[in-house]
């Protein structure tokens, strides 16, 4: 089966509106006082929740109930952490980034 342009643009709808909804609700967590840490995971797994759900329903028209799916969705997520964690922990810091 075919990618559409349709399903391209819902899939970066998805993806912006998640995006801008992390942002928004670690710094209003932030401005409650929240921890940064405790904020960020918050944020973080609310997206990431957020995504999943509209990635699987809105953009592909897949059931949400599917453990397969499921997983592969988290092993990329996980992939995707670990590689931030590496760009802008290691790579930043021996740039000598803050």
């Amino acid at each position: 089966m075919g990618k559409s342009p349709h399903q391209f643009a819902r899939f970066a709808l998805v993806g912006v509106t998640v995006a801008l909804l992390y942002i928004a609700l670690y710094l209003a967590l932030l401005a409650m006082g929240m921890a940064q840490t405790l904020a960020n995971a918050i944020a973080f797994f609310t997206a990431v929740s957020l995504q999943y759900a509209g990635q699987a329903a809105f953009t592909f028209g897949k059931r949400l109930a599917d453990t397969r799916q499921m997983i592969r969705f988290a092993v990329m997520i996980a992939l995707g952490f670990v590689s931030s964690a590496i760009i802008t922990g290691a790579l930043g810091a021996a740039a000598g980034l803050p």
